[in-house]
């Protein structure tokens, strides 16, 4: 029986084995998800729908505007480039590119033809998934996963703006026998006829012939699995009460998540004699967690443990609850001692008194805030979301007395991850749902009365702060908020004054809307995200060689900063950070701000003089057990406000 046919109007479909037969012999693969790669399968023999492609390699990463078609003279080194019949991963055709006789240049590699993305999938996480296998360079290219080294990676190209777009698992094609399968995520814009090309891209030269077969390509929609999050176990020393001082123990405790409940072991070994008893061994969780006493009371038993006096004796104890944030041990198989709590004291008037005395225990108990039901990030996207406008040379707005507040209207684009800043109307569009930290500053002229600096939401104007100001002199008013906002909601900068007259904003000073993504969607496991944010407590006086101290914190998901006065913050995650600090300088001097690197100065961060509010955002690559810290390159004052602060943030692999 031959293929059966669809007909529908004027127009005659072709069902055949493989899917939907297309124009161009493309074949539609459909299995219940909808793919926006229309020649999916390369079952038809034809190259239909894929390109060349060739664009610039900067920092390891594709840049510029690529020239992209089916033989294009500037990209040599891809000879052989079409369907390609033996051995493909599946059925009997993948598509092969590369060259089996030379090198590959960096920046080369192939692209799809660009697609148009539903009303139904904009503004949504869209996934994308291939199959691969090594057809030439298997030993020769490099399949570590490591940016900088690794040969091949998986891009999207954002054809509408133009932009090069990274998603999650770019690096992952890491196998190099067999069939190997990558897949990611990637944010698509709430722009109407946005379009989008998936590509295959040398990062590197490769240093012999290399080529590739892919196969099975799939662009749509993503599944969402939904269940209990397991993390891997890490390291942490508790902050303690009751220990003698001369014991010096040996410590280990290791913690992890599982679904809504933290799981900790612990052992601590007596290093010598103790200088007396003080009280309850209490040990207290990592920072920021809490117990979630809803689910679990104070005082109930949440684990076990055991205790061993060094000489001869050893006692079973059950780990309770003590407070919201700590937990201490009972004893409970001495009939004399049962019910007493683990101390310098008990469960033997020797215990902890000697090297070799020590404790383990084991517990799980639920916390504050975490469900059993979450989403992994290799299930969502986990871009960043960042904007950022100055007002750059003499531009001005004019802002007229009283009112709700006027538009500011002299901003210029500096940093806008989407692309949907509007220029003309000043506004900027939100692309992803979620909880936004807003930082905005307006630079006012001398005179008497009261300024307001807020945002314009939709339309509609929301104060942020006010102040009073006084004919002084000029001044820069900062404020900083978070926001819940949803997809195509629309942000202005806006502020008002009643000083009797019209007033003149901006010229050459810093009026600025600044707008980062905190959170993905509610159901994505925190502890997939590397995120820090301290503020200075107060005027301090820095000099090069002391770090900035940021010693209050808004947030540290791994607990990574260490303050005093060697602040700095303690990389936990290998990645791609971003860096972006807040500074008011109170003194006389001018001075710059500058970020260190383990000890040595990378680069500068901003530069200032007397009484001027300043901020810098730059990206570091940090290695895990790395260290960064901000230090002012001449000595010089803080001003005493909360708008001093540093946000470090993991935005990729």
């Amino acid at each position: 029986m031959g293929s059966p046919t669809i007909f529908s109007g004027r127009y005659t479909k072709l069902l055949t084995q493989k899917g939907l037969l297309q124009q161009g012999g493309a074949v539609n693969q459909y299995d219940g998800l909808r793919n926006y790669i229309k020649n999916s399968s390369f079952e038809s023999n034809t190259d239909e729908g894929w390109n060349r492609v060739k664009t610039t390699i900067t920092g390891n990463l594709p840049t510029g505007t690529p020239t992209i078609g089916k033989v294009i003279a500037v990209a040599p080194s891809i000879s052989s480039f079409g369907p390609f019949s033996g051995s493909a991963p599946f059925d009997t055709y993948a598509l092969r590119f590369g060259n089996i006789i030379s090198t590959v240049v960096a920046g080369e590699g192939v692209i799809s033809d660009a697609f148009t993305v539903d009303p139904g999938d904009r503004g949504k996480v869209l996934t994308f998934k291939l199959y691969y296998q090594s057809d030439a360079g298997a030993s020769t290219d490099n399949w570590s996963g490591v940016l900088g080294s690794q040969t091949w990676a998986v891009y999207i190209y954002d054809q509408t703006a133009g932009a090069w777009l990274q998603p999650t698992g770019f690096l992952g094609m890491n196998q190099n026998s067999g069939v190997g399968v990558v897949s990611g995520t990637f944010q698509s814009s709430v722009v109407a006829g946005q379009q989008y090309r998936i590509a295959v891209i040398a990062l590197r030269n490769t240093t012999a012939t290399s080529a590739l077969q892919i196969d099975d390509v799939y662009v749509g929609p993503q599944t969402a699995p939904i269940g209990p999050v397991v993390t891997d176990f890490q390291a942490y020393i508790p902050a303690t009460t009751g220990f003698n001082a001369g014991t010096t123990p040996t410590i280990f405790v290791r913690w992890r998540r599982v679904g809504d409940s933290i799981h900790i072991i612990g052992n601590y070994v007596a290093g010598g004699a103790g200088i007396g008893a003080s009280g309850d061994f209490e040990i207290f969780l990592p920072s920021g967690l809490s117990f979630d006493l809803t689910k679990v009371s104070g005082g109930g038993a949440i684990g076990a443990a055991e205790v061993h006096n060094a000489g001869s004796f050893r006692y079973s104890a059950s780990t309770i609850v003590n407070t919201s944030t700590s937990i201490k041990m009972t004893v409970r198989s001495n009939a004399a001692l049962g019910g007493n709590n683990v101390s310098n004291a008990q469960p033997d008037l020797s215990w902890w008194n000697a090297a070799g005395d020590q404790f383990s225990f084991e517990f799980m108990a639920p916390i504050q805030g975490w469900s059993s039901s979450v989403q992994m990030s290799n299930d969502t996207d986990t871009r960043v979301v960042a904007f950022r406008a100055n007002n750059i040379g003499a531009s001005t707005t004019s802002v007229p007395n009283g009112g709700v507040g006027t538009k500011i209207n002299n901003l210029t684009m500096a940093i806008d991850t989407h692309g949907t800043w509007n220029n003309s109307t000043q506004a900027w569009t939100v692309p992803v749902s979620g909880i936004y930290d807003i930082t905005a500053s307006v630079y006012t002229a001398s005179f008497t009365g009261s300024v307001g600096l807020g945002l314009i939401v939709d339309g509609t104007f929301f104060e942020i702060a006010g102040y009073s100001q006084s004919a002084a002199s000029p001044t820069t008013y900062v404020a900083n908020r978070s926001y819940q906002f949803n997809a195509g909601t629309t942000i202005s900068l806006g502020s008002y004054q009643n000083s009797g007259a019209t007033q003149t904003y901006g010229a050459f000073n810093p009026t600025s809307l600044k707008i980062q993504r905190l959170s993905g969607p509610s159901v994505i496991a925190a502890s997939e995200t590397v995120a820090a944010k301290y503020y200075l407590a107060g005027a301090v006086s820095t000099s090069p060689t002391q770090p900035i101290n940021f010693a209050t914190k808004s947030y540290d998901t791994h607990n990574a900063v260490t303050i005093g006065a060697s602040w700095r913050f303690n990389t936990p995650v290998s990645g791609l950070y971003r860096i972006s600090n807040v500074f008011v300088n109170g003194s006389l001097s001018a001075f710059d701000v500058a970020l260190y690197l383990n000890g040595s100065i990378a680069e500068i961060m901003t530069s200032g003089d007397n009484s001027r509010y300043w901020n810098g955002t730059t990206s570091l690559r940090l290695n895990a057990g790395d260290y960064i810290d901000l230090r002012c390159t001449a000595p010089t004052t803080t001003a005493s406000v909360t708008a001093q602060r540093i946000v470090i943030e993991r935005i990729g692999n």
